[in-house]
């Protein structure tokens, strides 16, 4: 083997190797029990109360509905070319 081929395998093992070093650490992360909860402590979460206010039902019924898209010219042979 010359010596550029005896280069190549070299640099196409370590790509080979770094890629399985970075699977290995992306399909196990590293647990953290640093923060776990006990009993006394609890997790806080924003909850949906369900009110909407009048602002917001204002800027929905300010939005315009265009309807649905027509069905027509489904299965032609040339999608692309003018409409007839």
């Amino acid at each position: 083997m010359k010596t550029k081929d005896i280069i190549t395998m070299v640099v196409a093992v370590a790509l080979i190797g770094v890629s399985g070093y970075f699977v290995y650490k992306m399909l196990s992360p590293a647990t953290n029990n640093k923060q776990s909860t006990t009993g006394n402590q609890q997790q806080t979460r924003d909850t949906f109360t369900g009110n909407i206010d009048q602002t917001t039902l204002d800027q929905i019924s300010s939005r315009k509905d265009y309807g649905e898209a027509t069905l027509d010219n489904i299965g032609r042979t040339n999608p692309f070319g003018p409409l007839n």
